[in-house]
This record gives C-alpha cells, sequence and structure tokens, in this order.
C-alpha cells in the first residue's frame, strides 16, 4: 500500500490547500487546539499502543501542532466508543477514533446493539491492517489441515462469539476438521501460556500478539508452529503461511471467511465522525500520512514491534464498503454461528 499512500499524500496536500490560503485558516484552526484521540479501550494493550504513539507523531505534522490526547473509551467490545463518536462527539475536527476492528462487522451481524453507522465515519487512513495466525503445538495429534479431519485438537478461546471460537467451529462444519473448543480464557497471554503447559494444543489469536509474546513461535523454534493466517494479503513475517481464505473448500465458506477476515483488515484505523469540514479531513489525512512516511516513526514502530501494513483513506473506504455490500445470506450465516454455538 505505500505507492497507495504516496499517492494518497500528493492528493490530500491538493485537496487541503496547504500550498494556497486555505491552508492558513486550517494552521491557525488547529493551533491551540486540543484533539481528542478516542481509543475504544483501557489503558495497556494493543489499542493503547497504537494510540499513543500514534498521538505523539500526529501533532508534528498536523499543521499548528495541537496536541493529540488519547481518550480511553472502553466498553462492549468497542460499541461504548463507536455510539460517542457518531452521535457525541464534537464535529470540528478535534475528536478522531482509532476505529474498532469489530465495529463494522457488529453493525452488519447485530444492527440492533448499536447506535451508530459505521458508513458514516470519515475515513482517515489504516495505520495498519493486522492478521491474525492459528498456531498448533507440534506434538499435537495432527498439525496439518489434513490431520485436523483425523484428529482432535484441543484449541483455547475467549468465548464462544469469539473469531478464535467461530472460525474453528465453522472449520468443523464445512470441512470435517474435528477441533474441540476450550472457552473462558482471559486473553492471549494466557492462552499462550496453557499451549506452553499442553493444557490445549492450539490456538488463534492476533499474530501482532504472537509475534510480541512467542516470536519463537514465529521462527519456528519454539513448541507451536503457525498452520495459517487471517488476513487480506499474507504478512511479510509469514509470507508462506496460507491463508485461511484459500484453505476454503467451498465458495460458501471462502465468502464466510473473507467476511470474518474484514475485522483483520481493518486492524488499526483512524476515522472521523461525520461532518468535519472536508477542508479539515483533508487536513488530517496528509498528516496521517506523513506520519506513516516519517522516519522517526517507522523506527519507534519497529522498536515496539508494531507493524506498518498502512493504506490511505481510499484504502479504508474499500474496506468499508466492501464490507457493506456482502450479501445478507452470508451476515446471516455468520450471525448464526457467532449466537448459536
Amino acid at each position: 500500500m505505500n505507492l497507495t499512500l504516496r499517492a494518497a499524500a500528493a492528493a490530500v496536500l491538493a485537496a487541503s490547500g496547504w500550498l494556497a490560503g486555505p491552508a492558513a485558516a486550517q494552521t491557525n484552526f488547529f493551533a491551540g487546539q486540543t484533539i481528542h484521540l478516542i481509543i475504544p479501550a483501557g489503558p495497556g494493550g494493543a489499542f493503547a499502543t497504537f494510540g499513543q504513539i500514534i498521538s505523539k507523531f500526529l501533532t508534528q505534522q498536523i499543521p499548528g501542532n495541537p496536541d493529540v490526547i488519547p481518550q480511553y473509551m472502553s466498553g462492549a467490545g468497542g460499541i461504548r466508543a463507536s455510539n460517542y463518536v457518531a452521535n457525541n462527539a464534537a464535529t470540528d475536527g478535534t475528536v478522531i477514533y482509532l476505529i474498532h476492528e469489530s465495529a463494522v462487522t457488529h453493525q452488519l451481524l447485530f444492527p440492533d446493539q448499536v447506535m451508530y453507522d459505521a458508513h458514516k465515519f470519515i475515513p482517515i487512513g489504516i495505520i495498519s491492517s493486522l492478521n491474525s495466525a492459528f498456531a498448533v503445538r507440534k506434538d499435537a495429534p495432527a498439525t496439518d489441515m489434513a490431520g485436523f479431519k483425523q484428529k482432535q485438537v484441543i484449541l483455547g478461546s475467549t468465548g464462544p462469539g469469539s473469531y478464535q471460537f467461530v472460525v474453528p467451529t465453522l472449520m468443523n462444519d464445512f470441512q470435517d476438521t474435528k477441533f474441540k473448543m476450550i472457552a473462558g480464557f482471559q486473553g492471549t497471554n494466557n492462552m499462550a501460556l496453557a499451549l506452553d503447559r499442553g493444557e490445549i494444543q492450539g490456538m488463534l489469536a492476533s499474530f501482532l500478539a504472537i509475534q510480541t509474546i512467542r516470536p519463537d513461535w514465529v521462527s519456528g523454534q519454539g513448541v507451536a508452529k503457525i498452520v495459517f493466517q487471517m488476513g487480506d494479503r499474507a504478512d511479510p513475517a509469514i509470507p508462506d503461511v496460507p491463508l485461511l481464505t484459500a484453505l476454503a473448500a467451498s465458495e460458501e465458506e471462502r465468502a464466510l471467511y473473507s467476511f470474518l477476515t474484514l475485522e483483520r483488515s481493518l486492524g488499526r484505523s483512524l476515522v472521523a465522525p461525520a461532518g468535519v469540514p472536508e477542508s479539515r479531513v483533508a487536513v488530517l489525512r496528509a498528516a496521517l500520512v506523513a506520519v506513516l512516511h516519517n522516519s522517526e516513526f517507522r523506527t519507534a514502530c519497529a522498536a515496539r514491534k508494531i507493524p506498518l501494513h498502512s493504506g490511505s483513506a481510499d484504502d479504508l473506504k474499500a474496506v468499508i464498503d466492501k464490507a457493506f455490500a456482502t450479501p445478507p445470506d452470508v451476515i446471516a450465516t455468520a450471525r448464526k454461528y457467532m449466537i448459536a454455538k
């Protein structure tokens, strides 16, 4: 996406009028302001890490150098933050949102639970898409797709509604794999400990989390190996590990995996609430592009093992549009698996 970002940089700079009179107006507006970056989680964790580092560098790139302050808003799997941004946030450019990756799919799956329309959020850009990865112990009864259809493998998950639970359930139903899910784990760290101890034999989790807490699994030196990944493209760190969509045995199964993968594509992205003036949106977009190409930012991300599979506002819009174009029957089937198992 880097070429797209470079093209986007020129486009948003021109659109925002940075080289003419409007530039001064936007600089004057943001100077002395505080921009609140809504983070749909509490302090600590991947959302906070992304929010803290992007806040620091956005301050440097927005004309007028406004303070960009993370504002933590956990609750209901991101719904609380999404509802706030859609209904209560200022629309003058002083509120931006590190959108929860489930905001779009949750709206489509459970529209009665939300009070927002994710299609109305204004895309700023993708900081990084975030693949997930399926890891299995090397001494498990089976370690590949053929084996999973012959022998039971015990997997951990946070709960029945999580993608960690839903994806293996789909595979059991569509491909006759024999995964057994154990629910109730409090996050990836606890699942990884259970896998190390042999209490479970496999797990599906954020690849960033696995890279951070179990890099030896990625290098092939640990007790587990990566079997497949979820994302719209292979992560550069594991280019030869197949995508889940490539393992589908039917178009129906592939469509369901594609829908569930949309959250991975959204990853960590920035949006603004509906109603922000276009000229200010253009400034915010240009600032994000500048941050993503800033060498100090990229060095800081590398030091924290933060991946940068970034994209422009158009890329982000395409992900959201793709989600809303999902056929109703695919959404209905996904909903059944999310709530019935």
